[in-house]
């Protein structure tokens, strides 16, 4: 009597069953990774903006370009790489003419920068939590708030320019270079984050769309590589490119007028 030893259909539609599950399970783990990371980030862009407006409350100044930052700031000293700013009630240096930069350009981030010092007052003012407030050497949770999605934030008093990825006033910056330089023009994956990650932090914390509100989102070649123009190469109406997992794409946060 000959022994069967193949599989039996319902044999391979079990296993078929388990493999679905397996594979399942692994891509809602994914999810649920993401969506954690995603609700990380947008936590950390809300605690900045407490605590800058909780500082501005209690010393009437920008954290960074407070003239009296040494006499008032706790533990502000050249022992902790602390620094007045020059007063004039804007972050970072500007351009002839009192101008500033759009958002999106280079960003200062040497460690006695008004910039770099934005982030130093509000940690020695205990208004923000994992950085180094004695930190003299500039790194990612040192001097910068990093996030778990590979990127941190630089901050910036930027100018409204045109109507494409710009905002005016007091903003955050997204990017994967703690210099606060503009690499995405170097590689199309050199940005801080995808298309995907910054359409779900726009629509939790914005309007959705990556060129208007108070969140905004950009990439390379004409603002149509991921973030950016609406229906522009891989740009859906609400200029992000959903399927794109990229790195093409850098965010800006606004903080305050």
């Amino acid at each position: 009597m000959r022994n069967n030893t193949g599989f039996t259909l319902v044999e391979l539609s079990i296993v078929m069953i388990i493999i679905g599950l397996l594979i399942g399970g692994v891509l809602k783990g994914q999810e649920l990774i993401s969506n954690a990371r995603i609700a990380t980030l947008v936590s950390q862009a809300k605690q900045v903006s407490a605590a800058y407006n909780t500082f501005y409350d209690s010393y009437r100044a920008v954290p960074g370009d407070m003239a009296t930052a040494t006499a008032l700031v706790p533990d502000c000293s050249v022992a902790t790489a602390c620094a007045n700013g020059n007063g004039d009630n804007l972050l970072g240096v500007g351009l002839p003419n009192n101008m500033y930069a759009e958002a999106w350009s280079d960003v200062a981030a040497q460690i006695n920068s008004e910039n770099t010092q934005f982030w130093k007052h509000l940690a020695l003012a205990d208004l923000i939590g994992g950085l180094n407030s004695g930190a003299t050497v500039v790194a990612w949770e040192k001097t910068h708030p990093y996030s778990p999605l590979d990127a941190g934030f630089h901050a910036r008093s930027s100018r409204a320019f045109g109507n494409i990825g710009t905002l005016n006033g007091l903003t955050m910056v997204l990017r994967n270079d703690i210099g606060g330089r503009w690499l995405c023009d170097i590689t199309p994956d050199n940005c801080a984050i995808s298309p995907a990650y910054a359409f779900l932090i726009d629509k939790r914390m914005d309007d959705g769309f990556a060129t208007s509100g108070i969140i905004q989102a950009i990439s390379t070649n004409g603002w149509a590589n991921g973030c950016g123009r609406a229906n522009r190469g891989p740009n859906g109406p609400d200029g992000y490119a959903h399927d794109k997992t990229t790195k093409s794409c850098d965010m800006m946060f606004k903080i305050e007028n």
